[in-house]
């Protein structure tokens, strides 16, 4: 679990921190969005990576997907968010628990296909999956 004790609703394990490009917990919006420029395109190879097995493991069969993909989240939106969520989690700063900066979805038209992706993609180390439904 990512909290440190059940009894501080508040303090978190440091490892879980968005890191900036040198390694370290992220102490600005630009170092968050710094690293997140440079694994942006690192989401998007591992997609591509995980519909073309998909679409491998079906090569005989229509697979109807649409791959949303899209900008990063706003900056002042970002901000926003670490204030009204983050301000009190320690460590601090806020804005380095934002995990939602490099974004994208995709839909799926069967629900055999959404459970094989989900299957691959959870063999992906670097992918942590959120708001499956």
């Amino acid at each position: 679990k990512t909290r440190v004790s059940a009894n501080d609703p508040f303090s978190y394990k440091s490892q879980y921190q968005q890191q900036s490009t040198q390694g370290r917990s992220a102490r600005s919006l630009k170092e968050l969005y710094d690293a997140a420029n440079e694994t942006a395109p690192v989401y998007r190879k591992i997609i591509d990576e995980v519909i073309s097995k998909l679409l491998a493991k079906h090569e005989n069969e229509h697979v109807d997907f649409t791959l949303n993909l899209c900008d990063l989240k706003g900056k002042v939106r970002a901000q926003e968010k670490a204030n009204d969520d983050y301000a009190k989690r320690n460590p601090r700063p806020g804005l380095s628990w934002l995990y939602d900066i490099v974004r994208g979805s995709v839909e799926f038209g069967s629900a055999r296909h959404v459970t094989e992706f989900l299957d691959l993609i959870q063999e992906e180390p670097s992918i942590g999956l959120r708001n499956l439904v």
